[in-house]
C-alpha cells in the first residue's frame, strides 16, 4: 500500500517465524488450487455440515471473512485448522497477523501444518495490523491471512476486501466481543461460541445468502 499525500506509511511491522516465514513482499507467485474468483464455489472448510451452510459449498476466495468470538483463545484457529493443514501442503504461505499467542512449532507440525509456512507479523497499532493485512492479502503466494485487530478496522474492511480479490487470498479479522450493528463489506460474518464438544457458528451475514443460520461442530 502506498502511503498518501496526506499520511505516511506506517512503519513496517516486525515478522518471525515459528519455523518461520520471512517478507511476505517477497514470497514467490504459486499456483492457487482454485479458481478465479466468481468462477467456482468456495473452498472446502473441512466441516461438511458448515460446507452445506456456507453459499458456494465452503469460505468464500479472495474474501475477508469476519468472526466474532466471546474470547480469544484456539478456538478460531480450530475452525480454520483443515483449510490451514490443506493450504501448508500446498505450499502456500499462512500469515498470523497480530496474534494473542505464541505459535508453537511442534503444536503445529502435531496438527499437520509445516511451521516454514507460518508468518507471524508482529503489528500493535490497528494502522500497521491493517497495512500488514493488505500487503499479506496481495502477494500470491499466500493462502490465508489471519488478524486479530484490536478494534474494528471500521471502513478500512473495504481496502482489505479489494485486496484479498486482487490476490486471491482468504483474510479473517478475528474479534473479541459481540458483533457491532453497522453493514460490513466482508463477505461473511460469523459468531463463534465455543463448548466442551465443540464449537457453533451463527451466520450473520453471507454475500449470496446461507441454507442455515446455525451450525455446531465437532472439535477436530
Amino acid at each position: 500500500m502506498q502511503a498518501s499525500t496526506r499520511t505516511a506509511v506506517p512503519p513496517q511491522p516486525k515478522r518471525r517465524r515459528s519455523g518461520l516465514s520471512s517478507d511476505p513482499n517477497c514470497l514467490p507467485a504459486k499456483t492457487r488450487s482454485w479458481a478465479p474468483l466468481g468462477e467456482q464455489c468456495g473452498l472446502a472448510t473441512g466441516f461438511p455440515v458448515l460446507d452445506a451452510a456456507l453459499p458456494g459449498g465452503g469460505w468464500p476466495p479472495g474474501s475477508i471473512v469476519e468472526l466474532f468470538l466471546r474470547e480469544w483463545g484456539t478456538a478460531e484457529l480450530s475452525l480454520f485448522l483443515p483449510l490451514m493443514r490443506r493450504l501448508s501442503g500446498q505450499g502456500l504461505e499462512l500469515a498470523w497477523i497480530a496474534p494473542p499467542y505464541t505459535a508453537y512449532a511442534p503444536a503445529l507440525m502435531q496438527a499437520g501444518i509445516a511451521p516454514a509456512r507460518v508468518v507471524i507479523v508482529e503489528a500493535t497499532a490497528c494502522k500497521q495490523l491493517l497495512w500488514s493485512m493488505e500487503r499479506v492479502l496481495r502477494a500470491t503466494a499466500c493462502g490465508l491471512a489471519i488478524a486479530w485487530p484490536r478494534q474494528s478496522p471500521g471502513r478500512a474492511v473495504r481496502r482489505l476486501q479489494l485486496a484479498a480479490r486482487n490476490g486471491q487470498t482468504l483474510g479473517v479479522l478475528c474479534y473479541h466481543g459481540d458483533a457491532p450493528a453497522n453493514p460490513s463489506f466482508a463477505a461473511l460474518r460469523l459468531r463463534l461460541e465455543t463448548s466442551e464438544t465443540g464449537f457453533s457458528l451463527e451466520v450473520l451475514k453471507a454475500r449470496g445468502g446461507c441454507r442455515r443460520r446455525r451450525v455446531s461442530v465437532d472439535w477436530p
